[in-house]
This record gives C-alpha cells, structure tokens and sequence, in this order.
C-alpha cells in the first residue's frame, strides 16, 4: 500500500480510502509546511478510531454544546489532569455522565477535525502501521461517516464519470457496476425506505444517527451511478 507524498497530489478522501481498503492499523500523520502542524489520524483494521489536531473544538466544549453544565466540565478537567486520567473518563466515572453523550461528543469531534484536514491545501502524508491509538480513541467510525461525501481526485473514464468511483458506488447499493439505470433505481428505493428516518423511529440516537450517515451514502451513490 503506497500514498502520495503531499496532500496537494491527491485528497484526504482518497487517502483515507486507501487506508480503509487496505485495512490498515496505524497513524497517519500530515505536517503542514512552513507553519509545522501535525494532525494525526488513527486507524484500525481501516477505520478511524481517533484524530488529534491543534485545531478544532476540545471534548469540553463538545459536551458544552450539548448541554453539560460549565462548572461540572470545569471541575472534571481540573480533577482528569491532577490525576493524569482521561477528561471523558473522569466525566463517566466520577460525574456519572452518560458515556454514550461523551462517545457522541468524540464522535462529533472527529469528525469536525477530519473536515478540517479535507481542507487543508497542503501537508506531508506519512502512514506508520501498528502505532498503538491514543487512550481517547472511540469505536471505529463507519465506512459511511469516514467517507461520504469528501473530495476525491481520480483519473475520469471517456464519459466523465469516475471509474473507481462508478465501483463504489455500485457495491454500496449491491447492485454490478455494469447495472442499468432502472436496476439502479429498484436498489436506490429499497435501500431507502429500509433506512428512513420514519422507519423504526424507536431505535436509539446511535442507531439512527448511524442509519442516517448510511442513507447520506446511498443518495450520493445513486447520483454516481444515475449520472453515467
């Protein structure tokens, strides 16, 4: 498995595509020029269990958003580094917060951290394989919420339509790459009813959020398929 050098080559979605499809476990670093930040993105088995950046909102403020009160994510900071413990632990542990709001918070911010990296004109690319994650990893995220929707850079086929991408695009709707427009259209519709938002209303916010990044993905790889 090998990855362009500068981020200018190529995408972060690409990349990171690479990375899923290889299944790869380690770190992978980009370093701005000039400036010298490091971003760092961590993987298992192809997903992304983390992401560390100078830039973006800390856990505190996350769970701030979401309504955590202000003095009891004050204290839980102040006891997490006299202790050496992890803040969302602490907050779990001690403060009795629901983990699945701080999971949801740490989810929310690597996702904000990885949309600013898609942003990034340029940085060096390095992948270090079996790098142990840092303590505050969560549970991988999926395939749709690491991938829909980010930029890609490929080389395009006569008709304008991305090869590589026609091929993702299919097997995310399980129909062949070589399918017509109305097989297409048959796999779009179930696959969207099946995850409609009004379809099983009861299931809890993790699922649901899940079902939505899923159908987010689907849309897109109907808009692939219906346009070649």
């Amino acid at each position: 498995m090998q990855l362009p050098r500068r981020l200018r080559d190529t995408t972060l979605g690409d990349v990171l595509g690479t990375l899923h499809r290889g299944g790869a476990t380690g770190v992978l670093e980009l370093t701005e020029p000039g400036f010298g930040a490091v971003h760092r993105v961590y993987l298992a088995g192809g997903s992304v269990t983390a992401c560390e950046s100078p830039r973006g909102l800390r856990l505190s403020e996350w769970l701030l958003r979401d309504g955590v009160d202000a003095a009891v994510l004050r204290q839980s900071l102040q006891q997490a580094v006299a202790a050496g413990e992890l803040h969302g632990r602490v907050l779990v542990t001690r403060w009795e917060i629901d983990e699945r709001r701080v999971d949801r918070a740490l989810r929310a911010q690597i996702l904000a951290r990885l949309s600013v990296l898609e942003g990034l004109s340029d940085a060096t690319l390095r992948f270090r394989a079996a790098i142990r994650p840092p303590r505050s990893s969560t549970a991988p995220l999926g395939t749709a919420e690491m991938l829909a929707g980010r930029r890609r850079r490929r080389l395009r086929i006569n008709n304008g339509v991305e090869a590589s991408a026609r091929t993702e695009a299919a097997a995310c709707l399980g129909v062949p790459a070589t399918a017509d427009r109305a097989t297409v259209t048959r796999a779009f519709r179930r696959l969207v009813a099946d995850r409609h938002p009004d379809r099983n209303a009861r299931d809890g916010e993790g699922v649901i959020q899940k079902r939505n990044a899923e159908l987010r993905a689907i849309v897109e790889a109907y808009r692939v398929l219906i346009a070649s």
